[in-house]
């Protein structure tokens, strides 16, 4: 458990160093380019998230109530369903990041390079995350912590010392290139160990469906994320001189619920092993846990980050307290909104996934024209899409919990 704890506070952390030094070397508008591979990125982790939000769970049914051929056929699933994940990132989202590189941004040479560096070390461990995933559901998530947090510092170290005597934003890019190959290869060795020793003396168990869930929480997953932090693929070319304040802005939040959210993956296999009665109290403690460490995360970041950034000199500021309270209730309403989507899928289902789906997709349709109409960024990409969440789709999740079914009568 602690290990996910270490890695999510290392992951902030690092994250909060790595600004200055991006910014100092590159100046704003490499780091504003910086923050759009990243979100293209993100936007592909959301994918991944949503395949492993699937497979997390139905490995843990698999371990914790089925023999060894339930396991490992939920294995065999995950596996076919990231290679082609890995074969879909090298083969159209690439062709089609790249045009959008060139046509709406003019990158260089040298920073298109840096580009299919990153996207095809990214695809590459995707064929490797079913090992990672492997460790999340056989109750490894502080083994994975730990291996996540190595990943981390390989590539907060690695990118300062290359960037100090090559400053470009291939320096970046080559080191979570090597972050995330390393952090795949630790998974892999100790994923295999898992599975070499688990021989339970158990009868094969009934486990729920698996065929279409994972497109089903793909599409929640990818649009929930395309709704915020994605959104700066859209913001960069409508409001070019906002791109660095506003995406700096996002990632900082984005981070925070990341890290606020650690209860509910770590909490996983209680969950699945849980009644009705006994997932209804895990649900309420793990709201109040996951909604006390947003706030403090982000009210630690409303008070700390601009002085950090006067500090250092940087030529980027955030936006202003307005705008960064109406994000902290963005993000917050949808750290809720995936709490419940976490409990829901933990007993199969997934009902809720391609309605939540269309809404968000509608949401950021409505909010990209007002905020192209009004010139305020912030109206339409926080907040039509807050109200939205915070109206509709949080209640509906709500509802959704109520009529919940016991996983063991699905």
């Amino acid at each position: 458990m602690w290990g996910a704890y270490l890695f999510q506070l290392t992951n902030l952390v690092a994250a909060m160093l790595i600004v200055p030094v991006l910014l100092l070397r590159l100046g704003a508008d490499e780091y504003a380019l910086w923050l759009l591979f990243a979100s293209i990125m993100g936007a592909a982790t959301q994918v991944q998230n949503g395949i492993q939000g699937v497979a997390v769970k139905q490995i843990a049914i698999g371990f914790h109530l089925g023999d060894r051929e339930d396991f490992l056929s939920e294995i065999g699933r995950a596996q076919r369903h990231y290679r082609l994940f890995a074969f879909i990132i090298l083969g159209p989202v690439l062709i089609l990041t790249t045009l959008y590189f060139q046509l709406t941004q003019n990158i260089s040479h040298e920073n298109t390079v840096a580009w299919l560096i990153l996207i095809t070390s990214y695809a590459i461990s995707y064929v490797y995350t079913p090992n990672n995933v492997i460790l999340m559901a056989t109750d490894r998530v502080g083994l994975n912590g730990t291996i996540n947090t190595i990943s981390r510092l390989i590539f907060f170290l690695l990118t300062v010392l290359i960037i100090y005597y090559y400053p470009s934003l291939v320096a970046p890019c080559v080191a979570l290139s090597v972050a995330v190959v390393s952090g795949a290869g630790l998974n892999t060795l100790y994923a295999r160990r898992q599975v070499a020793r688990f021989f339970p003396d158990r009868i094969s168990f009934p486990i729920p469906a698996y065929r279409g869930n994972v497109r089903k929480y793909t599409a929640f997953t990818f649009s929930s994320f395309m709704l915020y932090t994605g959104a700066l693929t859209i913001i960069a070319p409508l409001f070019p001189d906002r791109t660095a304040s506003y995406g700096l802005a996002l990632q900082m939040s984005a981070l925070t619920a990341t890290m606020s959210i650690v209860p509910a993956q770590v909490w996983l296999a209680r969950l699945v092993r849980s009644n009705h009665h006994g997932a209804q109290r895990e649900l309420r403690l793990t709201l109040v846990v996951c909604n006390g460490l947003f706030l403090l995360g982000y009210g630690s970041i409303l008070a700390l980050a601009p002085i950090l950034l006067r500090l250092i000199g940087a030529d980027i500021t955030l936006p202003g307290t307005g705008v960064l309270i109406l994000m902290g209730t963005a993000f917050l309403v949808e750290l809720n909104i995936a709490v419940l989507a976490n409990h829901l899928t933990a007993s199969a289902d997934y009902s809720f996934a391609v309605r939540c789906a269309i809404v968000a997709a509608a949401t950021l349709t409505a909010g990209t024209i007002i905020a192209a109409l009004s010139g305020l960024v912030w109206l339409g990409f926080l907040v039509v899409p807050t109200l939205v969440q915070a109206v509709y789709t949080l209640p509906f999740m709500f509802r959704k919990i109520l009529k919940l079914r016991d996983i063991s009568t699905v």
